[in-house]
């Protein structure tokens, strides 16, 4: 296919006017060639840059504005459907993201004699502008230049200058970047900056590992953790290592040193030389059980606590620590070695939960999402939300998705009549491509959205069994077509984005989630009572 006829089919794509025939043919495209997926999402880009330009609201942080916004563009060719960039960013992320689950989580992802990955990502077409990471706020933040802003988001570009004040950002792949001016960097890609001068802090999840941070005299991969470098007028960087592991390189001899959690090392013209000051790393986050909240909020959370000893516990999102609000992501409760520690939060809003003093997030926005990281095939497993349904908006609407494109890829999701549309990607292909299903009659009905309700699944890939649960009671049961086991790789929680398939690539969420788990076995009828009654509002 040529790439004029690709531009083509994008444009119809964009439009929504894209037919089942023409659609076919481009997610075929999509899947055979590198070149076609990288040219649709440098297209998604650009279109998500000219509506934030034309001043539409869309995603992001409705609180940012950056000191001197950029020029607006107006576009005169005909209105577009769009889909976010964010959101787009997210999706295709995930293809970085898998790059570091390919060894067991046991293996470190920096081991001697490593060779990292030290080049920017590729980038598309030039002249187009590419969207790497989101604006989580600012303080007193004034800009030496403000070319690399498209509402609040920031453009992969040329150096960018903050004069002085504060700023936050949540790159796509994960990690968040605090900056305090006066600062000189460059967004390299959507995992990894450049930076000459200034002072700036880095939170790396485990989803961001190898996070790449490029200093005037040395480049730094970071293993997960937190870090902290400060850069003088001529170029010396002096970098702590907070919490976790850094490799460091020297730009001119190549020599590496490995930083261990604690340690300083200083960066110049000369190389790289150890210091004998040693920081102490970060106190540990503090009990998960609060004061507030009144006796039903207490039993939760002691109950909680129990449950996550259970070693099948794969994910556990409880959202009720008061940190997770300002760090920028949950903590996953579960101590399963087969999934990451911190689960970045992509925009979506904290409000309160089931109880006054309980934490919860707000799905409104394409790009609002959480990422989580779960390694390994499963051949059971149980998901459960506590969620409150505000708006269907989609015909699909997305609680819980695997990553895009694994065998065994499951879909958690919920129809526009509020039914239940569970769906895994078959072994052998169907007949036009569709998942195996297992769908029920309507969870939440149009009269009734607003109510807390506890949604629970489980899947038995030996029996073939999806079974559909509402608040603690059996709903539906469906049996599949075929037996197939479950990988869930970088999943998302909330709103979600395929590759195109037509009307549907975008797969929305309307309301809030307040507690999310994920077990690698069928639970009992009675343990999914019981978690309806541990969670139950009053």
């Amino acid at each position: 296919m040529n790439e004029k006829y690709l531009d083509a089919l994008l444009d119809r794509y964009f439009d929504g006017t894209l037919d089942e025939a023409a659609s076919e043919e481009l997610e075929g495209e999509l899947l055979a060639r590198r070149e076609a997926r990288t040219r649709f999402w440098a297209r998604a880009h650009l279109e998500e840059g000219l509506r934030s330009c034309c001043g539409e609201a869309w995603g992001g942080l409705a609180a940012f504005k950056p000191a001197k916004p950029a020029a607006a563009v107006v576009r005169s060719r005909r209105r577009r459907v769009l889909i976010g960039a964010a959101a787009a960013i997210a999706a295709f992320a995930a293809v970085v993201f898998r790059l570091a689950w390919d060894k067991e989580e046991t293996t470190p992802i920096l081991t001697a004699g490593d060779e990292p990955a030290w080049e920017a990502e590729e980038s598309p077409s030039s002249g187009q502008a590419v969207m790497v990471a989101t604006i989580e706020r600012t303080a007193g933040a004034e800009w030496g230049n403000d070319g690399h802003f498209r509402g609040s988001m920031l453009v992969r570009a040329a150096p960018l200058r903050l004069k002085e004040g504060l700023a936050a950002f949540r790159f796509f792949g994960g990690a968040r970047i605090s900056l305090q001016g006066p600062a000189e960097f460059s967004p390299l890609s959507e995992n990894a900056i450049s930076m000459t001068r200034g002072f700036v802090q880095c939170e790396v999840p485990g989803v961001a590992r190898g996070f790449e941070l490029r200093l005037p005299h040395a480049s730094v991969l970071s293993d997960g953790g937190v870090f902290d470098v400060r850069i003088d007028a001529g170029g010396s960087a002096e970098l702590r290592a907070i919490q976790g592991r850094l490799l460091c390189r020297d730009d001119r001899s190549g020599k590496e040193i490995r930083l261990e959690e604690g340690e300083i090392l200083k960066a110049d013209e000369r190389g790289l030389l150890r210091s004998t000051e040693h920081r102490r790393p970060l106190e540990e986050l503090r009990e998960l059980i609060g004061r507030n909240g009144g006796e039903r909020l207490a039993e939760w959370r002691t109950a909680s606590l129990l449950r996550a000893r259970d070693p099948d516990l794969l994910v556990h999102l409880r959202m009720d620590d008061p940190d997770e609000r300002t760090a920028g992501f949950l903590i996953n409760a579960s101590s399963h070695p087969a999934t990451t520690s911190e689960a970045p939060v992509i925009s979506a809003d904290w409000v309160e939960g089931r109880w006054p003093g309980k934490g919860a997030l707000a799905f409104r926005n394409y790009s609002d999402r959480v990422r989580v990281g779960v390694q390994g095939t499963y051949s059971r497993a149980t998901y459960a939300a506590w969620v409150r349904i505000d708006d269907l908006p989609g015909h699909f609407n997305a609680i819980f998705f695997s990553e895009v494109g694994l065998r065994g890829e499951a879909h958690w999701q919920l129809s526009a009549a509020g039914e239940f549309r569970f769906g895994v990607r078959p072994a052998k292909p169907l007949p036009g491509g569709i998942f195996l299903r297992a769908f029920s009659e309507p969870v939440v009905e149009e009269g009734r959205r607003g109510a807390w309700k506890l949604l629970v699944t489980t899947y038995d890939s030996a029996t073939r069994t999806v079974v559909h649960y509402v608040d603690g009671q059996e709903f539906s049961r469906a049996e599949l077509l075929q037996s197939v086991d479950l990988q869930f790789g970088i999943a998302t929680l909330g709103n979600c984005t395929l590759p195109p398939t037509g009307r549907w690539g975008h797969r929305s969420f309307g309301g809030v989630i307040d507690e999310f788990l994920l077990y690698s076995r069928v639970l009992s009828v009675e343990e999914i009572k019981a978690l309806y009654e541990e969670g139950r509002r009053d």
